[in-house]
């Protein structure tokens, strides 16, 4: 009898620690799922137990559905936190103005994340030759729940023997509306000039759709497709060109070797609707290596392709970047 006790005990005990003790399986989004014991249903977040013991919050616009012992149900359809659970967290924080799950969305909707970076680059020869260059860039990065604002800047001057190469300067702000946790509405305003190409100012406004699978800190991935309106003033007897263009563009970055080394690759098509063989193909390709704290070194590759250029300016444009910058 004593045994029969003892066996009935362990068990008992292996089954409750066993994964078979498991009543609630997440399924996400993505197609992964994750099996435990839902602790917590909130408005924003469901707090599970994990099989293992763990204890992790995982945002709701992730999950798919859940599956219990008995049904499978939506995540939007799923019970939220029993009005018990509701009223004790509320007692404990009243100052939070209302019920603790509302006033974590509206926390979670007004914090805005801040990263971005600031590079610089330059190069000085004499002797046989002649030669200086400098260049500077960044870009700042303010992004909330359901949206983000991008503002890219840059400046390029190099000379040759005394002749101007490269002298260009332009702005872009970006700002992009999640409507769906992968899917954007996209609308940018750029300005740039460019000397050498006698291009006194270009101006583009542009709207599009943009789908963002991966957005992490090891791994982005995004395009968007869409239309804008271009306007180019040349000097001289250059005039004035407009043309409504579609458009198409990527940026992927991502990190390697324990955040050791960052791959990362960008480009740019225009395409004016009423001359698709005027189209123009901008991209930058490199690594970013960190040197420091807050410290990165960048090399790059950056090709341009004008299919029908000015007068006397070549189709391609070729330029390798090493640069040093902060980041944050």
């Amino acid at each position: 009898m004593k045994h029969l006790i003892k066996y009935t005990m362990l068990a008992t005990a292996f089954l409750a620690f066993s994964p078979l003790a498991v009543a609630d399986t997440l399924i996400f989004k993505n197609g992964d799922s994750l099996s435990g014991n839902i602790k917590m249903n909130t408005l924003t977040s469901v707090v599970l137990e994990t099989s293992f013991g763990a204890t992790i919050t995982v945002p709701r616009n992730k999950i798919e559905r859940v599956e219990t012992e008995h049904a499978s149900q939506s995540i939007e359809s799923s019970t939220l936190t029993s009005d018990a659970e509701v009223a004790t967290i509320a007692a404990i924080a009243p100052a939070a103005g209302g019920p603790f799950a509302s006033t974590e969305t509206k926390q979670k909707e007004n914090d805005v994340k801040w990263s971005g970076e600031v590079n610089l680059s330059g190069l000085l020869q004499t002797g046989n030759s002649e030669k200086n260059a400098i260049g500077a860039d960044t870009e700042v990065t303010a992004r909330r729940s359901d949206d983000r604002f991008i503002v890219k800047a840059n400046y390029a001057r190099a000379e040759s023997e005394g002749t101007l190469d490269e002298d260009e300067a332009s702005i872009e702000g970006i700002y992009d509306y999640f409507f769906k946790p992968e899917w954007f509405f996209n609308s940018n305003l750029k300005f740039e000039t460019d000397k050498v190409s006698d291009s006194d100012l270009r101006s583009e406004f542009g709207l599009g759709l943009g789908h963002q699978p991966y957005e992490s800190d090891a791994l982005n991935l995004n395009y968007v497709i869409g239309t804008a309106y271009i306007r180019e003033d040349f000097s001289g007897a250059g005039g004035t060109e407009e043309d409504i263009a579609a458009t198409w563009s990527l940026d992927y970055d991502q990190k390697f070797f324990s955040d050791v080394l960052t791959l990362f690759h960008e480009h740019d098509l225009e395409m004016p609707v009423d001359d698709a063989g005027a189209f123009t193909i901008e991209t930058e390709t490199g690594i970013k290596v960190p040197v420091a704290e807050k410290l990165i070194g960048t090399a790059k590759i950056e090709f341009d392709w004008d299919n029908e250029p000015a007068p006397g300016i070549r189709e391609e444009d070729t330029k390798y970047t090493f640069s040093l910058g902060y980041s944050w």
